[in-house]
């Protein structure tokens, strides 16, 4: 019957490929080459056609570049969300990049980004398959993720570059967590990502951004009281934590940005400024990082004492990674 069939003018052997049964249609396709590339478009437009396809994900998870390339030829939606009936990236759904990420197929990612794949696709579910991954950020446990979250917080930091490269407004919001909204910026801080902070500060994102309770990116760091547990839990964690710090500091974060009080208010202002580490400076006097502490002890003098040299240089200082 083989031999009959590959005698057939291509259109007809379209034809009557497509009027066959699965295993038929694959049993051609192992025939001969030629047979092969004429129908393998066949099999894979009827795979995007079912009700609940999932060939393209489970190409994506076995890291077949070639399979996935052939679902885009063949017209499947890489920003269609998919319900694959198991848990294996997230409870619910996934998308496409999504589980490229998770599963840190770099190629696949550069090959879904290169035909328009959507990097703020946000996913309503838990991320599931980090569990078996003990070195993640505890915000892999968040419920609203996107495939920047997920590359932020495994720790893909080439991939969260890549994503952060193709956001096309890098102050947006990528995370809620606990009713709180969160940028690209304040979570890659967070997480302790300095590469990736600095490529999105590169793309604009806004350093000074006022957060609920009127405190910026740098107070949110220096006063957070869980993430210490996280740095120490992180092999040079210290020295993570203060190029994220200076990452802040040299794209503009103003480490003389008033917060506000709740205890004393504006009418007690002179008495915070004394007791209440109003600004990221006063805080970073006291961190208990070394490197932190000397930088902003450093700049707290440089703005406030009189001679030139010192004001000009007050918010960065050119020493601190040589210290």
């Amino acid at each position: 019957m083989h031999q009959g069939f590959t005698s057939l003018p291509p259109e007809l052997l379209l034809i009557v490929a497509e009027c066959t049964d699965q295993n038929t249609l694959c049993s051609l396709l192992r025939t001969k080459k030629p047979i092969h590339f004429l129908l393998w478009p066949v099999l894979y437009k009827r795979e995007i056609s079912r009700r609940h396809a999932v060939g393209l994900i489970r190409s994506i998870r076995l890291g077949c570049g070639t399979a996935v390339s052939k679902f885009i030829a063949a017209g499947a939606d890489i920003n269609a969300r998919i319900e694959t009936g198991d848990c294996e990236e997230f409870t619910g759904y996934t998308y496409p990049l999504a589980t490229a990420v998770v599963r840190n197929q770099k190629a696949i990612v550069g090959l879904l980004l290169q035909h328009g794949a959507d990097v703020n696709a946000k996913i309503d579910g838990f991320l599931c398959y980090t569990v078996l991954a003990d070195r993640i950020h505890p915000w892999a446990g968040v419920l609203s993720n996107t495939p920047l979250t997920v590359a932020v917080a495994m720790g893909y930091v080439d991939l969260a570059v890549a994503l952060a490269q193709k956001l096309e407004d890098p102050n947006t919001v990528v995370s809620i967590v606990l009713l709180s909204d969160y940028t690209a910026l304040e979570q890659a801080a967070r997480c302790l990502r300095p590469q990736v902070v600095r490529q999105l500060l590169e793309r604009g994102a806004d350093p000074n951004k006022r957060r609920p309770g009127n405190v910026t990116l740098l107070h949110a760091l220096l006063e957070d009281p869980d993430l210490p547990s996280y740095v120490g839990a992180l092999e040079d964690g210290e020295s993570i934590f203060a190029e994220v710090i200076m990452e802040l500091l040299q794209h503009g974060a103003d480490p003389f940005v008033e917060k506000a009080c709740e205890d004393h208010g504006d009418e007690d202002w002179t008495k915070c400024e004394l007791e209440c580490n109003l600004t990221a400076c006063s805080l970073g006097a006291h961190s208990p990082y070394a490197a932190v502490r000397r930088h902003f002890r450093s700049v707290s003098h440089r703005q406030a004492c009189k001679k030139l040299a010192c004001r000009e240089t007050r918010y960065f200082n050119m020493e601190w990674r040589q210290s």
